[in-house]
């Protein structure tokens, strides 16, 4: 079978399109990766911001727990803390329980 010129320029026709198609898809996924790419900046940057806050509201509460610890302290309480499955007192040796 010969090819004719009308053979290769439908040929061409067809590689055109093939290549119309390619580029179309490519500029597709492209704006998908830059869609995706935004995104995810987004909840990083969402991420890093709730990370910084849980960690202010942390260590607010580490002072205010220190702030009552130390009142409870100084009004002759005991101070209990939590440690694993069980309950410790915080009180060192020169602490003086109030008497009621």
């Amino acid at each position: 079978m010969a090819t004719t010129a009308d053979d290769v320029w439908r040929l061409l026709g067809e590689l055109a399109e093939a290549q119309k198609e390619t580029e179309r898809r490519f500029q597709e996924t492209e704006r998908r990766f830059q869609d995706t790419e935004h995104q995810f900046r987004e909840t990083r940057q969402l991420l890093q911001t709730q990370a910084q806050t849980a960690e202010q509201r942390a260590e607010e509460t580490r002072q205010w727990l220190k702030q009552q610890n130390q009142y409870a302290y100084r009004q002759g309480l005991f101070v209990l803390a939590q440690s694993g499955d069980s309950v410790v007192i915080l009180n060192d040796a020169k602490f003086e329980p109030r008497s009621w």
